[in-house]
């Protein structure tokens, strides 16, 4: 039992490290933490909990966070072949990354929140 419990650990450790929150220590603040530090403890909280087979939906990764950051996040979420993810984003530099895409209308009118387009990143590329 006690391995189990230091292989947890080591594995938490590892993604926490990955996601560079690794300087953070057990006795900090949330309140001393910058939004995107939380943003990427939210990410480590979902990541942690037995996600097989599941839906995981992410509203704008890369908001609060510079590209880096926002890349290691992706980069831990293509490695998980067993969960389906969802990405609501807006930077182009990650969403070019999905394996599909689908784009919806901007704005209140008829086009608004309505799908202009679905496919695949080279279809996405290619259009216009």
């Amino acid at each position: 039992m006690r391995d189990t419990n230091i292989t947890k650990l080591a594995k938490i450790a590892t993604m926490a490290e990955n996601l560079l929150l690794g300087y953070l220590s057990f006795n900090r603040k949330i309140n001393t933490l910058s939004g995107g530090e939380l943003k990427r403890l939210k990410i480590l909280k979902h990541l942690l909990k037995k996600i097989d087979n599941k839906i995981l939906i992410i509203n704008e990764p890369s908001a609060e966070l510079d590209y880096k950051n926002a890349q290691n996040i992706i980069e831990i979420l293509k490695t998980i072949k067993t969960l389906s993810t969802i990405i609501i984003e807006h930077n182009p530099m990650l969403y070019l990354q999905a394996d599909y895409i689908i784009e919806l209308g901007s704005g209140s009118g008829d086009e608004g929140g309505k799908v202009i387009f679905q496919g695949s990143k080279l279809k996405y590329q290619s259009k216009d």
